[in-house]
């Protein structure tokens, strides 16, 4: 993160430059709970990743049990919310990798809107939101069809 200052000398406010990733998919913080807790790019490094919430009744049984990749604190996330899986799929010369959304447990789980009820496929740019408090926007800065999406756009 680099700290740039703003042009107005009397103004003491400073601006924070944020680079995104450009070699992992990862979800960019609209409406978060907690802003001294969330932050802003939750990046999708592996093939699967579980956002849900540490609850401190937790032992050491139910800890491993219930892992959690993405640690989020509204009060209305479940312990494993919902999971996000990326899926490499060879079709002849053409090799595609999907990211599939799934809510987990009955878990609130939105994508642009509608609650989901089962797995969905996200393309970059669309927006997951968890519970009542948490929005996000997937980006995936590898997909080739994001790519051409931002050049027609």
């Amino acid at each position: 993160m680099e700290k740039e200052e703003t042009e107005s000398s009397d103004d003491n406010t400073t601006q924070y430059s944020i680079h995104p990733p450009f070699d992992f998919p990862y979800f960019l913080l609209l409406q978060g709970y907690s802003h001294r807790q969330d932050f802003v790019i939750y990046l999708m490094s592996g093939t699967t990743t579980i956002f849900g919430c540490c609850r401190a009744h937790c032992n050491g049984e139910d800890e491993e049990r219930l892992k959690v990749d993405i640690l989020l604190f509204a009060p209305d996330v479940l312990p494993q919310h919902c999971c996000v899986r990326r899926l490499d799929s060879n079709t002849g010369e053409h090799r595609k990798t999907s990211t599939m959304l799934k809510p987990l447990h009955g878990a609130p789980v939105t994508r642009n809107g509608f609650l989901l009820k089962e797995e969905v496929e996200l393309n970059p740019g669309d927006l997951v939101g968890l519970g009542k408090h948490y929005l996000f926007m997937f980006k995936d800065p590898t997909s080739t069809s994001g790519s051409l999406q931002t050049l027609r756009g």
